[in-house]
């Protein structure tokens, strides 16, 4: 298998030459996702402190995408991995059903500069 080095992974799986183990490739690809999300959603839970503006990013449902407040840490979130966020007036007609204080998981915000 001596392919040149412009030939990217995408043209390689095209071409067949990854056929035997692409179930392997596809669990790797999943193992690696699940990593740098909870990496970041490890980081976001030590780095986010009290009043620190956050956005909601890669979440279900879509339309709480975008939402922007701040991290609450003196509200304790239900689920472990989750920070509570005081949601901005300005975004609350987006919110449907959820109140204004949301529990989102860590790896689910960015933070707004």
């Amino acid at each position: 298998m001596s392919l040149s080095a412009s030939v990217s992974i995408f043209d390689e799986i095209e071409a067949g030459i990854w056929d035997d183990g692409l179930d392997a490739l596809i669990e790797s690809a999943v193992a690696r996702r699940n990593f740098i999300r909870d990496a970041r959603g490890a980081k976001n839970q030590m780095e986010f402190g009290h009043g620190t503006r956050v956005r909601i990013i890669n979440i279900r449902p879509k339309y709480l995408t975008g939402i922007t407040g701040t991290v609450n840490k003196d509200r304790m979130p239900s689920r472990r991995g989750d920070l509570m966020i005081d949601v901005d007036p300005a975004c609350y007609r987006r919110l449907g059903r959820y109140g204004h204080c949301l529990a989102v998981p860590a790896s689910s915000l960015e933070e707004v500069k």
